[in-house]
C-alpha cells in the first residue's frame, strides 16, 4: 500500500474505501466471501486501520 501514499487514505475518497473495506472484512459464511473478507482485512492491516 505504500505505492499509493499514506495521504490518499485521509482523503474523502480514501475514507470511503476504508469504510467499504471494513464492511467487507466482517465475518461471512460462504467460501468466496471468506476470501474477500481475508483480502479486505489484509489491506486494512497494511494501511494501519
Amino acid at each position: 500500500m505504500s505505492a499509493v501514499g499514506s495521504s490518499c487514505w485521509g482523503s474523502s475518497e480514501g475514507q470511503i474505501l476504508v469504510h467499504v473495506l471494513q464492511k467487507l472484512a466482517l465475518p461471512t459464511r460462504s467460501q468466496s466471501d471468506m476470501a474477500v473478507e481475508s483480502l479486505a482485512a489484509e489491506i486494512l492491516k497494511g494501511i494501519g486501520e
